[in-house]
């Protein structure tokens, strides 16, 4: 048994292709991201990957619904996330399949 702290890990990316990482892969990526109240991300969107995104505790706004927890977001290929605002602290698990560096553009 191997002890791990999520603050070691960039953003809270535990598996993927990058470093630092528990499983090295690039078949998928995990990541457990904690925000704050207020916190917020531009709008992006992934050309190869599918991101899967579920809701473990708050509520937050993501191309315009409202999200918490219990809900799982999807975004396919190509589907643009046009913004994220967390209405109250959150905190969500995040698959990306597959693993692709760089695969995170602005919204066009």
């Amino acid at each position: 048994m191997k002890l791990h702290k999520l603050e070691d890990y960039h953003g809270g990316w535990i598996c993927g292709d990058f470093l630092p990482t528990i499983i090295g892969t690039d078949k998928f990526e995990v990541g457990f991201k904690e925000y704050k109240k207020g916190a917020r991300e531009n709008a992006h969107t992934h050309l190869k990957a599918i991101e899967i995104s579920v809701f473990l505790s708050g509520k937050c706004r993501m191309n315009e619904l409202i999200v918490g927890k219990g809900d799982i977001v999807v975004l396919e290929k190509g589907e643009v996330m046009t913004g994220f605002e967390c209405l109250e602290d959150s905190m969500t698990a995040v698959i990306k399949i597959p693993s692709v560096k760089g695969d995170k553009y602005g919204a066009r």
